[in-house]
């Protein structure tokens, strides 16, 4: 899946209409195109990272993945984040998925 299919997915799961994905993509957009933000991704599992202050994030995290496989991408991006330099890093509840899977 590419990255903007993982994200739609994922948000039309937690019943969100096209109107509202066409919002969220509009704003990961401007975060991009400002060098405010950036897009990993790991299987079927995408972790958009906006970028505080230089030591700090925000992650937003969007899957199609199995509860397994969310694990090992977990695992994958918090190195990736170590390496870029963040030192503190912050999100909201992953829902009922990443919940159940940590």
């Amino acid at each position: 899946m590419t990255p903007s299919e993982i994200i739609k997915a994922d948000y039309k799961r937690y019943g969100h209409s096209e109107q509202d994905v066409a919002r969220l993509f509009f704003s990961i957009k401007r975060l991009i195109d400002n060098k405010a933000g950036f897009l990993l991704q790991n299987g079927n599992s995408v972790l958009l990272i906006t970028n505080l202050d230089g030591k700090k994030a925000e992650v937003a995290l969007f899957t199609a993945d199995s509860p397994l496989k969310i694990k090992s991408a977990l695992k994958h991006f918090m190195e990736q984040v170590k390496q870029a330099g963040f030192k503190e890093v912050y999100g909201e509840d992953g829902g009922p998925v990443l919940n159940k899977t940590l």
